[in-house]
């Protein structure tokens, strides 16, 4: 009769039997399995939200002890779905950290750099020679309508993606797209008007 290896044995489990294995002998061998299961739909999950390498491995961190720290009293049924859930808000939370983070003239500074999605490089640089730039900037944003305004501050000056602003605004993907679009040319028409 051929002797089984442990860690084969564990690699047949099934999600809710590693679970029960778990709550019987508290070996973190079964969750650790269980997180090696799904580590790539965490990483991806991760990577959606923060799209850089080395804190997705930070996140990826934070969710794994999260994952440890709150099994033992959780009855979970869905495993998977239980831990990209966590994936999904510790993204989140890491993002609203990072953001609180930088100083808020680093906003403007990151819109200027995008202006060319505006203006020609002739209007750019007029535009460089008015004396305060975010003056302007603030001024025109705020001629726009109220959704266009929050979702250009939103993808440019927070740098979220369509996806992002959709959960932050609930507004549809396709009310994004059109935000987005209708307040660049709008933004455009505005300060165009304030070099002439």
């Amino acid at each position: 009769m051929a002797v089984v290896s442990p860690n084969l044995a564990i690699s047949h489990l099934t999600d809710t039997q590693l679970l029960d294995r778990y709550r019987e002998e508290k070996n973190n061998k079964y969750l650790g399995e269980l997180y090696k299961r799904y580590a790539h739909l965490v990483y991806s999950i991760c990577n959606d939200y923060v799209k850089d390498h080395a804190d997705c491995e930070d996140v990826m961190m934070i969710v794994f002890e999260k994952m440890l720290a709150h099994l033992p009293v959780d009855n979970l049924y869905v495993f998977k779905q239980w831990l990209l859930g966590i994936a999904r808000n510790e993204s989140l939370v890491f993002l609203r950290n990072r953001r609180r983070q930088r100083p808020e003239q680093n906003y403007d500074q990151a819109f200027f750099e995008r202006q060319e999605d505006f203006l020609t490089s002739e209007e750019s640089k007029r535009l460089e020679t008015l004396s305060s730039q975010q003056q302007v900037l603030h001024r025109a944003l705020r001629q726009l309508p109220s959704e266009q305004r929050r979702c250009l501050e939103l993808f440019y000056l927070k740098e979220m993606s369509y996806k992002d602003i959709e959960e932050n605004t609930n507004f549809s993907a396709q009310q994004v797209k059109s935000y987005l679009q209708n307040g660049k040319r709008q933004l455009k028409k505005i300060l165009s008007g304030q070099l002439e």
